[in-house]
């Protein structure tokens, strides 16, 4: 019950990552098309980087505001204590959601949306080792690293194809 408590209980900070994916919509397709591709890499370069700062700074946030938060919510040190270890490691996880914001919708952007569409698998593959192996070892702990090591996985795919992108669509 009490790790149960804490599981609904996020911040709102996704809409800058939403506001950098908008902008990655709107600014990568019609420069690529026209085959503006130093501008098209210098602007993903200029989004993932402020993405992946922000993902920091959420990270901090999660880490810094964990106890504090949830000890307004709660008097239970158990809820609490889960609360700031659920936290801890959903912040660990911002930096590569951040980076599968912007990445994925850059993939898209410029043609290669299948690559983007396997960012899925990392984090498929990252949430089915959670559940069949981290979860039943590690109980709470485990259910907590479950979407940031998907977003781990996910993120380090997109870094992979964006790579591979770069070098055959950019140059």
């Amino acid at each position: 019950y009490e790790y149960i408590c804490v599981l609904s209980i996020s911040l709102p900070l996704y809409l800058v990552l939403d506001a950098l994916s908008a902008a990655v919509t709107a600014f990568c397709p019609q420069n690529y098309a026209s085959g503006n591709n130093k501008r098209v890499l210098q602007f993903i370069t200029l989004t993932a980087s402020v993405g992946i700062l922000y993902g920091i700074f959420c990270f901090l946030i999660h880490i810094l505001f964990g106890k504090a938060y949830f000890g307004m919510l709660f008097d239970d040190p158990v809820i609490i204590a889960y609360g700031v270890s659920y936290w801890f490691w959903q912040g660990l996880g911002q930096p590569f959601v951040s980076m599968m914001y912007t990445l994925r919708f850059f993939l898209d952007a410029v043609g290669q949306s299948k690559l983007a569409l396997l960012s899925g698998v990392g984090e498929l593959i990252g949430n089915l080792l959670c559940a069949f192996w981290v979860i039943p070892s590690f109980g709470n702990i485990g259910a907590s690293i479950a979407q940031p090591l998907g977003w781990m996985l996910g993120g380090m795919w997109l870094i992979s194809a964006f790579l591979y992108v770069r070098k055959k669509v950019l140059t």
